[in-house]
């Protein structure tokens, strides 16, 4: 996630990792009911998608990417990442 080292250090870890989460949320929204999410260290998501071909999965991350954009455009200015 870009600038999110940043984010938290101006809001504060509890709220860099509550926004992180909010992240993860709306990536798992966007995925099917039997795929996997979790974050991955600090500032990383992970998705297990079984039964995904390469092409599949390609298309997936750009969906999730597009929710998260439009999820978080929504937010206030200082939200935005």
């Amino acid at each position: 996630m870009d600038n999110f080292k940043r984010y938290a250090e101006v809001h504060g870890l509890e709220a860099g990792e509550k926004l992180f989460a909010d992240l993860a949320q709306t990536v798992k929204d966007n995925l099917r009911v039997f795929d996997v999410v979790g974050l991955y260290g600090r500032d990383e998501i992970i998705a297990y998608l079984p039964r995904t071909d390469r092409e599949w999965a390609r298309q997936v991350a750009e969906q999730a990417r597009q929710a998260v954009e439009a999820r978080f455009r929504e937010q206030s200015p200082s939200r935005r990442l």
